[in-house]
């Protein structure tokens, strides 16, 4: 058990404490040399991950069930509720800004926000308190609801790119080759944020899902990230 609560301290503060600066570093990176409207969708999905990490830091101290439970839903809200903001980015960039306006894409992505935070309402779908030695242990139907939902979004994505790419020229293969590393990293990072799944039917692996997920999340972000570094301005 203290080996266990070891691991588990080391991967929140070391690992995902490396991970925030990551995630922050590309964000400040992609608002350079100027931002635009696509640059900051994408750029909500870094910074939500990087808050749900820096809110899963906070919670480990306190020992106040209603307080620790409405802190780890924000968490995992913005975690895994930052593929709304990949999936919206895509598809602007798919259809251009002219189509999807800024006006369109904040609806959208309140609109998802709002379905996605539904979660809360799942009956014990996480339970966390002296029993589960706080740590968060989701129910089935919690599962199956952020994973679906989760997986839809980067779908989505993958198939926005899918058309992007059929449009682009054949005598564009920089632009192809950028396209092909950013669906790899979505694939990546979609692994990782889908490895709940296995925790789930096997829950002594928690800590390796949790080490998995956070590698993966992490390799896939900054694939995203390179992908498309050359792409986001005319």
């Amino acid at each position: 058990m203290v080996n266990e609560q070891i691991i588990r301290l080391f991967y929140i503060f070391v690992v995902q404490g490396f991970v925030i600066v990551v995630f922050f570093m590309l964000t400040v990176l992609l608002m350079k040399p100027r931002r635009s409207n696509n640059k900051i969708i994408l750029g909500g999905s870094f910074l939500f991950t990087c808050i749900g990490f820096i809110l899963n830091m906070i919670y480990v101290f306190i020992f106040v069930e209603t307080v620790v439970l409405v802190l780890y839903y924000i968490t995992i809200i913005c975690i895994y509720g930052a593929s709304i903001f990949l999936m919206v980015f895509t598809l602007t960039y798919w259809k251009s800004e002219q189509i999807i306006t800024q006006k369109l894409q904040i609806s959208v992505i309140l609109t998802l926000f709002g379905a996605f935070s539904l979660l809360i309402f799942i009956p014990s779908g996480v339970t966390i308190n002296e029993t589960t030695n706080w740590k968060p242990v989701w129910n089935l139907w919690l599962t199956l609801y952020i994973s679906i939902f989760t997986l839809a979004s980067l779908i989505l994505s993958l198939l926005f790119i899918k058309k992007k790419i059929e449009n682009l020229r054949s005598g564009y293969p920089s632009l192809k080759k950028g396209w092909t590393v950013f669906i790899i990293g979505v694939m990546i990072y979609g692994s990782g944020l889908h490895f709940i799944i296995i925790r789930f039917f096997i829950p002594e692996i928690i800590i390796l899902s949790f080490i998995f997920n956070t590698i993966a999340s992490t390799i896939g972000t900054i694939m995203i990230y390179y992908g498309l570094r050359h792409k986001f301005d005319p």
